[in-house]
């Protein structure tokens, strides 16, 4: 069959040895396969075509092209079984064009192999065990399905690494075959596995690290003599990656140290630099142009605890902060914090100056991050005009859920911020009050091409005693994150004096198309709406475009706005440089 369809592929066409050489930018060779729509399959195809490989080498001769172009039907044929085509042939043609040759096959696939049969056993403890059986079922070896040799070794791959992963560690594949019955098109698959028995873990040594083996161990979620499976081992290597103490996290099986059905566990750590310092200059256009630094101790003692600080001066904005952390091994990596900070912000609409003590239990549950905390505030501030001075005692509480396909860029995702705060002069504060204030941010693809974004923000605050709230606690609208048009804190209610003194209430929506215009660029527009307010107090809405920027750094945001509700406002830019959830 094969002499008959190299005869075939004889070009009408004679290849003249003694062409005159021409300079040309084309390939030397051209190949091309017709009668196969799969993309897939087309390009293994393609891949497995000697020829193909000499198609640039413009140095390539008439006597190797013809002897590699006469291998390319068998090379054809041989790639398709994979795929299930047993019975392919292939017609193939090679003509001469100045000075590329273009050899072009034509393939008939013939019938699709289909599975007549598929044995699958399991022999020993591992029979009974329902992760492997779901191991077994996501694969697509089922009879009357196609053969395909990719999905088959993809299913044996599969059910291996889950009794591997269950703790079967001398489980082995004693038979496996395909027998093909090319007259009928079919195919019966046969699988047999010894499992062996399940081991259990015998200990765990650690290596490599700064801290104790008592400090290691209180990461361990599983004891001597507990059931090996490798989802405890994952468990336990991510939750001293999140611990931030190493640069290098290994976890395996002692293999070769098993015996009587038990394994120990090996945890080799390289320690990570101790010490992070960080230094940069920053701008906003609701702060302005600065320069920031801080310092992380990654740890401090042998029992891992952590220390934090940095510090901003900017035109408009001065602040320093120092946190200690005590992390706790759990699986919720709850962490307690003394945080020390102090505030310096001047506005459009009022300066703060604010120092504050707190103590703080953070922890995640059920993809929520999770912050209780007891503050402590004294400052004197100016809003509206009228000074203030105030000393608050406070418990908080803070809620945050962020679920992103993409943390810098994402196509789908939202992010949410609940707060809530209150205090009391019966408890050391110089007024009663409670607040509460919800965020949310939502991101979705429209297209390949094109997205949509929307915020929304509200607030209330209730207190017997307004003028003793810092600017802090009181709601602004206005700047870079909330009504673009408008300056930084510049929306509220007004005072006698005419001037912004900050409201009870907030409550600002937004909405943003964005499209793309190259990988790294795009193009949005978008509408912002709302104020902050008492009773009643006039919405405002303002309207922009803007451009995005995918920077090495970071997303870069540049947007032009401006209120629809008085001409006489300038258009106002806004830059922002950050993540959009």
């Amino acid at each position: 069959m094969l002499a008959q369809t190299f005869a075939q592929g004889v070009s009408p066409q004679p290849l003249l040895a003694d062409a005159p050489v021409v300079k040309s930018t084309k390939p030397r060779v051209f190949v091309k396969i017709e009668g196969v729509d799969d993309a897939e399959i087309r390009e293994s195809l393609l891949q497995s075509i000697e020829l193909r490989a000499i198609r640039k080498k413009t140095d390539s001769s008439e006597a190797q092209i013809r002897r590699l172009y006469k291998r390319a039907p068998r090379q054809i044929t041989y790639a398709l079984e994979p795929f299930g085509y047993y019975q392919a042939s292939v017609v193939p043609s090679l003509t001469l064009r100045k000075t590329q040759y273009r050899a072009v096959f034509a393939v008939t696939l013939g019938p699709r192999t289909t599975l007549s049969a598929v044995n699958y056993v399991i022999q020993g403890p591992a029979e009974l065990d329902k992760t492997v059986a779901a191991a077994w079922r996501r694969s697509s070896l089922k009879p009357q399905a196609f053969l395909d040799h990719g999905r088959y070794e993809q299913a044996k791959g599969e059910v291996q690494r889950a009794l591997m992963g269950r703790g079967y560690l001398d489980a082995e594949l004693v038979e496996h075959r395909i027998e093909i019955e090319r007259s009928k098109s079919t195919a019966r698959v046969v699988l047999n596995w010894q499992s062996g028995e399940r081991y259990k873990i015998s200990g765990t040594k650690f290596s490599g690290s700064q801290f104790s083996p008592a400090f290691l161990e209180r990461y361990l979620s599983f004891e001597p003599g507990d059931l090996y499976t490798q989802k405890k081992l994952l468990d336990l290597q991510q939750r001293l990656v999140d611990a931030d103490y190493f640069s290098v996290v290994e976890v395996a099986p002692e293999t070769d140290e098993a015996k009587d059905g038990s394994v120990p566990i090996s945890v080799v750590l390289v320690p990570a630099k101790q010490s992070i310092y960080t230094y940069g200059i920053s701008f906003g256009t609701d702060s302005g142009a600065g320069i920031r630094g801080g310092l992380e101790r990654r740890w401090v003692n042998e029992r891992g605890h952590k220390l934090r600080s940095a510090a901003e001066i900017s035109q408009r904005f001065k602040a320093a902060a120092i946190s200690y952390e005590m992390p706790q091994p759990d699986r919720n990596r709850t962490n307690y914090a003394v945080n020390l900070s102090y505030r310096d912000e001047t506005t459009n609409t009022s300066r703060g100056q604010v120092g504050k003590i707190g103590i703080a239990r953070t922890r995640e549950w059920k993809d929520w991050q999770q912050t209780y905390a007891v503050q402590g505030l004294q400052g004197d501030f100016i809003v509206g005009g009228e000074s203030g001075s105030t000393t608050l005692l406070y418990p908080e509480t803070l809620w945050y859920r962020r679920v992103a396909d993409d943390l810098v860029y994402p196509s789908e995702g939202y992010a949410l911020t609940l707060s809530a705060k209150a205090g009391t002069q019966a408890l050391l504060s110089d007024a009663d009050f409670a607040s509460a204030t919800a965020e949310g941010k939502y991101v979705t693809s429209l297209n390949d091409q094109s997205r949509f974004l929307a915020r929304a923000s509200a607030g209330v605050l209730w207190t017997n005693d307004f003028s003793k709230m810092p600017p802090e606690l009181r709601y602004f609208a206005g700047g870079d994150r909330s009504v673009r048009g408008f300056g930084y804190q510049e929306l509220g209610p007004i005072n006698d004096a005419g001037q912004v003194k900050g409201g009870k209430y907030l409550a600002v929506v937004s909405g943003e198309y964005e499209r793309k215009l190259s990988s790294s660029w795009a193009a949005a527009v978008f509408a912002d709406v709302g104020n902050a307010f008492d009773q009643d107090s006039k919405i405002e809405t303002a309207i922009g475009v803007g451009v995005r920027w995918r920077s090495p750094v970071g997303l870069v945001r540049l947007d032009f706005a401006a209120p629809l509700n008085s001409a006489n406002d300038p258009v106002r830019v806004h830059l922002i440089i950050g993540p959009d959830l």
